[in-house]
């Protein structure tokens, strides 16, 4: 694995595949790190993958003086490409990961080759419904100590819904109090609930990006309908609906990892992919 600085913070990251193909920064979701997007890509074929753990995130610590949001990772990411002597590549993440990266297209187009947008949470509103709850696990872990905060959220009518609705997703969910930096870096939880990928929806109407927006059913933190929305704003994207990540998690894995490969190389072909879901 390597590093490299942000002013006096290291940031890791590694990458996978092959060092001379089209590089492919693919980005975890919120309270993951890098080893969700290596597990995700470690098959993929022709590219090279760029997998970084963002600060606050697997061994990149979240420095005190900066407060997260879609803009602070886009620039740590875009710092890393240029170290890298990289200047323009396939860009796509799950969940944050595609809010960043949608951030990163409309902000910096001219450095985006491709758009990956796997299971989507935010459009442009902060603080969406589907995300509330993570925002208050994170005022909870900042303001109790773990024992309690465990009891706090196994207690929760929310939790408690979700378990006997989607067992698979409520233990995600509570995944976020076992996750490196947990409660150093509680507040990454807050910040990105609160902060929105896009000032409005219509911003996406001006990308002429070659674009794939995957979704899946079952899914109460990633609904379908968000997955919808993006890829009805941008031009000529394509939807794309896959196996329940909570209801069928090794079928979710195999589909998303075929449509990654099979839409990267149709992006290099020039080739249509597939028209966008009704």
């Amino acid at each position: 694995m390597s590093y490299f600085n942000v002013g006096h913070q290291k940031i890791f990251y590694k990458i996978i595949g092959d060092e001379n193909k089209v590089p492919f920064v693919f980005i975890h979701g919120l309270g993951a790190d890098r080893r969700q997007s290596i597990s995700t890509l470690e098959n993929l074929k022709g590219y090279r993958v760029i997998c970084i753990d963002l600060p606050g995130h697997g061994d990149s610590r979240l420095p005190s003086e900066n407060k997260t949001s879609f803009q602070y990772y886009c620039l740590v990411i875009l710092t890393l490409l240029d170290r890298l002597s990289i200047s323009t590549a396939h860009f796509g993440g799950i969940s944050m990961g595609a809010g960043i990266s949608m951030h990163l297209a409309i902000r910096y187009p001219y450095r985006v080759k491709g758009l990956v947008l796997v299971r989507p949470a935010w459009l442009d509103k902060s603080n969406p419904e589907n995300l509330d709850f993570i925002g208050d696990i994170g005022g909870w872990m900042i303001g109790l100590n773990p024992e309690q905060v465990e009891e706090k959220l196994i207690l929760s009518d929310f939790y408690q819904k979700l378990l006997n609705k989607n067992e698979m997703a409520a233990e995600s969910i509570r995944g976020v109090l076992s996750r490196p930096q947990a409660y150093s870096a509680a507040r990454i939880l807050i910040e990105m609930v609160n902060d929105r990928p896009l000032r409005s929806i219509k911003q996406l109407n001006d990308l002429s990006i070659p674009s794939i927006v995957v979704g899946n059913d079952d899914d109460p933190i990633h609904p379908y309908f968000i997955a919808k929305e993006i890829a009805s704003n941008i031009p000529g994207a394509s939807l794309i609906r896959i196996a329940s990540r909570y209801k069928n998690s090794k079928q979710h894995q195999k589909e998303l990892a075929e449509t990654i490969q099979y839409f990267l190389d149709a992006v290099a072909d020039r080739v249509v992919f597939e028209p966008a879901e009704e």
